[in-house]
């Protein structure tokens, strides 16, 4: 991807599954240090960001230092079909199973154009039952929401804190109306976006160590050309602001670690949240702090050493694929360093309170064994993959390939996990 200072370039990343062309605009230097990726319309009933991303081609100027990849439209079946999705699958629940050839095609312009910063942009609705309970409906202008995966580097997830504060403070003063973006649980509790790796948000941050910020706008109430006018200059002046902020933040870099977290536990301590609401009853719009408990968000509870090296049965060429299509390198067993091969016995198998059939949590213990020849596709575990191999793989890891039922492997008490670890020598 050759793009040269001051230019502009229009890429074809791939196609949408019903064979619609994905694009990208490219404008800055290659060797630019500030490098900004901008996805609009992952679910393709949200046009207002598309729009924006469209209008907005060059939100800083580009230079030397300075380089944007705009996506108008990463769902453009959606798009067309004014539905969320248009074949089953939810793009933005689709990064860490990349099942879909848009989300491959935002995965290679990852990898290519090596953002330093994503933003990902939505539109919310007003309308939420918990709310018009109360007589209330949302009324802030602009959410956003930073990398909460405590697998991510700390430095990573600060820089990603800070630039989406600093976002929200520099908006409120120009007098819009923000908060931070929270969903609310089925128990009822407030928490921000989840920390799993199916978002864009966690994926980016996790996998190429890249602070990401997501921007949600209002929806408009009314359908009027002046409440579309200002929900778009929302978002514009919302994606304008991240950038200017991270142009000016020295951006910290990631630190390769071998200890990687593959349990998190929601932290129950921080400032009580306010919410823009607007009173139907009275017709006033206030900032108030939000009803019942709250989750200011989640952090590490178990880690984990990652090995040399995961050595998957040779029957699972779907998985090994998998991994490949997440730039993860695979090696001949040949060429293995040398290590201690462990295996790992089910201790303990909790259910997921989804009803999905999937395991909520595993817990087993690793043995040192012998057998090798079982194991044909080996993947070599490096500073660039360890993060989201280790959380992948591991088979106690709630943020995993097991978790999430992407295995060809059920869980049960006294089973043998079929991947195996290539530990370092002891000592």
């Amino acid at each position: 991807m050759a793009v040269t200072a001051s230019s502009f370039q229009t890429r074809v990343l791939g196609c949408s599954r019903q064979g619609r062309p994905i694009v990208a605009n490219i404008v800055g230097a290659e060797t630019a240090v500030i490098r900004i990726m901008i996805v609009a319309g992952q679910h393709g009933d949200e046009p207002l960001p598309i729009k924006a991303a469209r209008q907005l081609l060059t939100p800083i100027s580009p230079s030397e230092e300075v380089a944007v990849a705009s996506v108008p439209v990463a769902n453009p079946d959606g798009l067309h079909r004014k539905s969320r999705y248009a074949t089953g699958i939810d793009l933005n629940r689709d990064h860490f199973a990349c099942q879909a050839p848009e989300t491959k095609a935002l995965h290679d312009l990852l990898r290519l154009f090596r953002p330093t910063l994503v933003i990902d942009a939505h539109q919310f609705k007003s309308r939420r039952k918990w709310m018009l309970a109360r007589g209330l409906t949302h009324a802030a202008d602009v959410c956003l929401d930073w990398t909460t995966s405590p697998i991510a580097d700390p430095g990573v997830l600060s820089t990603a804190e800070w630039v989406g504060r600093r976002t929200l403070e520099v908006l409120s003063e120009q007098e819009w109306r923000v908060s931070r973006y929270l969903v609310r649980s089925g128990t009822g509790v407030m928490r921000p976006s989840s920390p799993r790796l199916m978002s864009l948000l966690n994926y980016a941050a996790v996998r190429h160590g890249v602070p990401s910020i997501l921007v949600e706008v209002r929806e408009p109430d009314q359908r009027s050309r002046h409440a579309a006018e200002r929900a778009r200059s929302a978002i514009r002046e919302a994606i304008e602001t991240c950038c200017q902020i991270h142009v000016a933040t020295t951006t910290r870099s990631v630190r390769a670690s071998r200890e990687i977290t593959i349990r998190g536990r929601a932290c129950k301590t921080g400032a009580q949240p306010k919410l823009w609401t607007h009173d139907s009853h009275s017709g006033q719009v206030c900032l108030e702090p939000i009803p019942g408990a709250y989750r200011a968000g989640w952090v590490a509870s178990k880690t984990c050493r990652s090995p040399l090296a995961y050595g998957l049965p040779a029957k699972w060429t779907e998985i090994a694929a998998w991994l490949d299509g997440h730039g993860c390198e695979e090696i001949q067993p040949t060429k293995l360093p040398a290590g201690v091969l462990r295996t790992a016995v089910v201790t303990a198998v909790f259910p997921s309170r989804n009803r999905d059939g999937f395991a909520r949590r595993v817990d087993a213990d690793w043995r040192d064994t012998r057998r090798l020849g079982w194991s044909a596709s080996w993947f070599r575990v490096t500073d660039d993959t360890a993060r989201l191999m280790t959380a992948a793989l591991e088979p106690t890891s709630t943020y995993g390939a097991v978790r999430d039922g992407l295995l060809p492997w059920k869980p049960a008490v006294g089973s043998t996990y079929p991947v195996i670890r290539l530990d370092r020598p002891r000592g």
